[in-house]
């Protein structure tokens, strides 16, 4: 990652920083998430990584999204944190937003 050039940003997306609820949702050890993105900070932090930084979780509307936000900014303080609106994905997930809005993806 040290070599890349050009990269506007990279987004490193987490379903959740609660540890069970991410787990649940992943089949991951949260643990093992946590290890990536600690090292990936310790690269930003050092200045290795020259290009924004974001970590992002779909919103779901409940204290969690800023709860969220607020994680990322103490325990990750060289990213910025975002979460995005929930849509409904080309119809493979229902939401009250439908159909899915006609807007490009910044991803």
């Amino acid at each position: 990652m040290t070599k890349l050039r050009k990269v506007e940003f990279l987004n490193l997306s987490i379903n959740d920083h609660r540890p069970e609820q991410h787990e649940k949702t992943m089949s991951l050890p949260f643990a093992r998430t946590l290890a990536r993105l600690d090292r990936i900070h310790e690269m930003k932090a050092a200045g290795s990584l020259e290009f924004p930084i974001l970590v992002s979780r779909v919103g779901d509307g409940t204290p969690a999204d800023s709860e969220f936000l607020e994680w990322v900014s103490a325990r990750y303080p060289a990213f910025s944190g975002l979460v995005t609106v929930r849509c409904d994905w080309m119809g493979a997930v229902s939401t009250p937003i439908e159909p899915a809005p006609d807007v490009a993806c910044r991803q």
